[in-house]
C-alpha cells in the first residue's frame, strides 16, 4: 500500500500532535499525571471522594491513595473511575522524542559501535586511521544506515551506550 502526499501529510501531523501532546500544560496530561487529571475531573464534576467510591465500589480511601499518586492504579480501576466520572479512557502513546530524532541517534549509536569495533581490530594491528579518518568513517556508516531505516534496529540491544 502506497503513503499518498496527502496520507503522509495527515500521518505527520498526527505524529506532531501526538508528539505535543501533554506539553501544553505543566505537568501536562501524560500517564504520570493521570492520578491529577482524575482528581480535577471530580472536582469538576463537585462529586466528593466517598460519592465517587460509592459510584465506583472502591473504598474512598483507595480512591485518595489514587489521586494522591501513593499507589499504582491498575488500567481496569482507571477505567472504572473515568466510567464513573462519565469519561472514556483514551490510550495515547506519547513518543519521548521526535521519531526523526530517535531514528538519528540510534544510526549515530550504531555507526560509533560498528566503527569502534573495526578501529579496536585495527589499533591491535597498530593500523588505526587518525581522527579526521575515523570522523569520516562515522559519517559514512550514518549515511549508510539512513538510507536503510530498518537496518538501524538490528543491533539496538547489543549498542552500550556512554
Amino acid at each position: 500500500m502506497r503513503t499518498t502526499n496527502k496520507g503522509q501529510a495527515f500521518q505527520d501531523s498526527f505524529l506532531d500532535t501526538l508528539y505535543s501532546f501533554g506539553e501544553k500544560t505543566e505537568g501536562g496530561f501524560g500517564l504520570a499525571s493521570i492520578f491529577q487529571l482524575i482528581r480535577k475531573l471530580r472536582d469538576s464534576l463537585h462529586i466528593t471522594q466517598a460519592q465517587l467510591a460509592e459510584r465506583t465500589g472502591l473504598p474512598q480511601s483507595h480512591i485518595a491513595k489514587i489521586e494522591s499518586g501513593k499507589t499504582d492504579a491498575h488500567l481496569q480501576t482507571i477505567r472504572k473511575i473515568l466510567d464513573a466520572l462519565n469519561c472514556d479512557m483514551l490510550i495515547l502513546p506519547k513518543p519521548r522524542k521526535r521519531f526523526d530524532e530517535m531514528i538519528a541517534q540510534q544510526a549515530q549509536d550504531l555507526a560509533r559501535w560498528r566503527v569502534s569495533r573495526v578501529m579496536g581490530t585495527m589499533a591491535l594491528e597498530q593500523q588505526r586511521p587518525d581522527n579526521k579518518t575515523y570522523q569520516r568513517l562515522l559519517k559514512a556508516e550514518e549515511e549508510k544506515l539512513l538510507r536503510n531505516p530498518s537496518e538501524i534496529w538490528k543491533h539496538a540491544h547489543e549498542i552500550q551506550k556512554p
